[in-house]
């Protein structure tokens, strides 16, 4: 018995996780996004544009929640648009017995990650689109609630997964195309 005593514990062997291949994609991303940004630095910086003082940002992380939205988000204001990341979560309040619990935040119950104005050619008004970003938790029903309610009213909703990337520029262009 004290032999087993004295051996050190077990420890599981490091395990490195594979990466999520994604499969071929429809657009390139990567470059829908840089030349958003190119339309933006030209649109408003047009002194520094016409003496080639362009500079790029940082791609984001697109494999991560905030990052995602921050494509999003980017493109949308980058092409003429408005679009804005809404906090949902709420405000985090530390317990007395340490713990941190989430105060409410005054957003409405299932509110979406980000509100957009898009402005059609077509239409003399901008069009409504609220665009919920999730990773791998699941839909809540009061964001379905929410959903129902922004479709009733005429408000175009998305729910668009992080990784799927040619779903938000399939509903960009069909939204354009109204």
């Amino acid at each position: 018995m004290t032999d087993f005593l004295n051996l050190p514990p077990y420890r599981k062997p490091y395990v490195k996780k594979a990466k999520v291949v994604q499969g071929p994609t429809k657009y390139d991303h990567k470059k829908l996004y840089y030349d958003a940004r190119r339309i933006m630095f030209e649109r408003d910086n047009p002194v520094a544009w016409d003496a080639g003082h362009y500079f790029d940002k940082d791609y984001p992380k697109i494999s991560e929640t905030n990052g995602f939205t921050r494509y999003i988000e980017d493109v949308i204001n980058n092409l003429g648009h408005h679009a804005e990341r809404v906090n949902t979560m709420g405000v985090p309040v530390k317990q007395k017995d340490g713990s941190i619990k989430f105060r409410r935040s005054g957003s409405t119950k299932g509110s979406t990650d980000i509100h957009c104005e898009i402005k059609i050619p077509t239409q003399a008004l901008p069009v409504g689109w609220k665009i919920e970003v999730k990773n791998k938790d699941t839909v809540l029903k009061a964001q379905v609630k929410y959903a129902a309610k922004m479709q009733r009213v005429g408000v175009l909703h998305s729910i668009i997964r992080v990784g799927e990337l040619d779903l938000f520029w399939d509903e960009y262009y069909r939204i354009m195309q109204l």
